[in-house]
């Protein structure tokens, strides 16, 4: 209670790390949620396609172009490609059919950050590169986020009144659901397309 009461802006402060910490769990909720207490996250989409990789444990120019060949047009603009930190070092030294390499790198100014001219975001929630989802290709927009109402941060001396603290609660009211429920049958094709693909 002295912190709160002595402190600069400590109410602030604790407000703003709180919602740090509720955006890094709602998206790895976004990823990762299994239904169940929580959204259906991306990786247990009944909507997925799952692709093969040629190799096990790296990511091949084949296994992207496969991905992207599973991919629904209409949703291209909108897509990018999600990756593990882990995927990095694979991806910048991943060569095309005739042995050139995809990203021409300048180390001094960073690396193009796209793959198939699609943006590439590297995020920890991702899967590791050995595990199935090291690489997604996502419309994220496909995603619908629901918000019942602001984060709302409460405190309290009641609970631990004859210890002199405070108690603090954060709430929010937060759903997701997916715009498509299964992949999608072209009207010519042999292959389903989907929202949603990653490495297997």
């Amino acid at each position: 209670m002295e912190l709160a009461q002595d402190g600069i802006g400590v109410p602030a402060q604790i407000q703003a790390a709180a919602a740090r910490g509720t955006q890094f769990g709602l998206d790895a909720m976004l990823f990762n949620g299994t239904g169940v207490g929580s959204c259906l996250g991306l990786y247990n989409q009944p909507s997925k396609i799952s692709v093969a990789r040629e190799t096990a444990g790296t990511i091949t120019y084949t296994d992207i172009a496969k991905m992207v060949a599973r991919f629904y047009p209409g949703f291209a603009r909108n897509a990018v490609f999600y990756a593990n930190p882990d995927c990095f070092e694979a991806l910048v030294k991943i060569k095309d059919e005739n042995n050139n390499y995809v990203f021409q790198i300048n180390a001094s100014q960073g690396t193009p950050m796209r793959l198939f001219g699609f943006p590439l975001i590297f995020s920890e929630k991702v899967h590791s590169l050995a595990n199935e989802g090291s690489l997604i290709l996502v419309d994220p927009s496909k995603m619908f986020l629901g918000i019942r109402s602001d984060m709302n941060l409460e405190t309290s001396n009641a609970v631990y009144w004859k210890q002199s603290l405070i108690a603090m609660r954060l709430l929010i009211r937060f759903d997701a659901q997916a715009a498509l429920s299964t992949a999608i049958t072209p009207r010519f094709g042999a292959n389903t397309l989907s929202w949603l693909v990653m490495n297997a």
